[in-house]
């Protein structure tokens, strides 16, 4: 993926936790985690980590993935789970290419 995309696939990601989440703080300042919990990938809000979405069920040869599909953030997910930690390569990618603030 082109760094272009990386930063939609974010942002994406930040605005499904928004909505669900009906958060107020500005945008640019919201940080992502991820984390495999028992063969799912979830999305967090870093800061209330009990602020979460799963975002796919890995299960062996085909994985669920709950992003709708034509999505960026969809084919973030697609990429991370053909990677060996899934979680660990979106926690990268985001401090690379998430653009927040501390």
């Amino acid at each position: 993926m082109q760094q272009r995309q990386l930063v939609s696939g974010f942002s994406e990601l930040k605005d499904l936790i928004i909505r669900k989440y009906n958060i107020t703080e500005e945008r640019n300042k919201i940080r992502l985690h991820f984390t495999m919990d028992g063969g799912m990938l979830v999305l967090h809000n870093y800061k209330q980590h009990i602020q979460k979405i799963i975002l796919a069920e890995v299960m062996p040869h085909r994985p669920s993935i709950r992003i709708p599909e034509n999505s960026i953030a969809r084919q973030l997910i697609e990429l991370a789970l053909k990677q060996d930690r899934p979680a660990q390569f979106l926690n990268h990618q985001f401090k690379l290419h998430g653009f927040f603030r501390f």
